[in-house]
C-alpha cells in the first residue's frame, strides 16, 4: 500500500504561489504537461530545496493533483473509504474533504486513481470503483453523482465552465 505524503518545494517557483498558473486538471491547463510559468529555477540548490509545508494526512492511493485559486484538490483514501480532499496551497492545511464512494481494491494497489478536475465553482472527481461527482470548489459539498459500474469516465474540460464527460465499456469476451 502507498499513502501519499504531500510536500511543497520553493524549487516549483521563484513566483509566490499566489500568483502561480493554476493547473486545473491531470496534466495542466491544456492536458500536455506544459506550464507557461516564467521565473522557475534553473538549477537546484546544493542543499536542496527548503519545504514550504508538509502533509501527511491526504491518504492512501494514486491521485494526482489540481490547483485553483490558492487551493490544492487531490483524492486519497482514509481507512476503507475515498475522499476528495482540498487543501490550501499556501499552509497545507485540509480545508475540506468529501466521502465519494468505498475503497477501492486489487492486486495492484488499492485507493483512488483519478485526479480531480477543477472548473470555475465546481469539482469534478471519478473514484476508484467509478462514482462520478460534482462537488462545490468553496466547500465540498455533493452537488450530484452518478455510479456506473460497467464503464470508465473521461472528463474533459473544453472550455471554461464547460467540462464533458465521456463513458467508456469494456466488454471482454472469452473464448472457448
Amino acid at each position: 500500500m502507498r499513502t501519499h505524503t504531500l510536500c511543497l518545494s520553493a524549487a516549483l517557483s521563484i513566483t509566490t504561489l499566489s500568483l502561480a498558473e493554476d493547473w486545473p486538471r491531470w496534466r495542466g491547463v491544456k492536458q500536455d504537461d506544459i506550464s507557461s510559468e516564467t521565473n522557475l529555477l534553473k538549477d537546484l540548490p546544493a542543499a536542496g530545496p527548503s519545504k514550504v509545508w508538509v502533509n501527511e494526512d491526504v491518504g492512501l492511493g494514486y491521485s494526482s493533483f489540481a490547483v485553483a485559486q490558492g487551493v490544492i484538490y487531490t483524492m486519497g483514501a482514509r481507512d476503507a473509504v475515498e475522499y476528495v480532499i482540498a487543501l490550501d496551497e499556501k499552509t497545507g492545511k485540509e480545508k475540506w474533504s468529501t466521502e465519494v464512494g468505498a475503497l477501492l481494491t486489487n492486486g495492484w494497489g488499492n485507493g483512488p486513481r483519478g485526479t480531480p478536475t477543477v472548473d470555475g465553482d465546481k469539482v469534478y472527481a471519478v473514484a476508484g470503483k467509478g462514482n462520478l461527482v460534482c462537488l462545490n470548489a468553496a466547500d465540498g459539498k455533493l452537488v450530484w453523482n452518478k455510479q456506473e459500474h460497467c464503464c470508465h469516465w473521461r472528463l474533459q474540460r473544453k472550455r471554461p465552465h464547460q467540462v464533458r464527460v465521456e463513458r467508456s465499456f469494456s466488454i471482454s469476451r472469452t473464448s472457448i
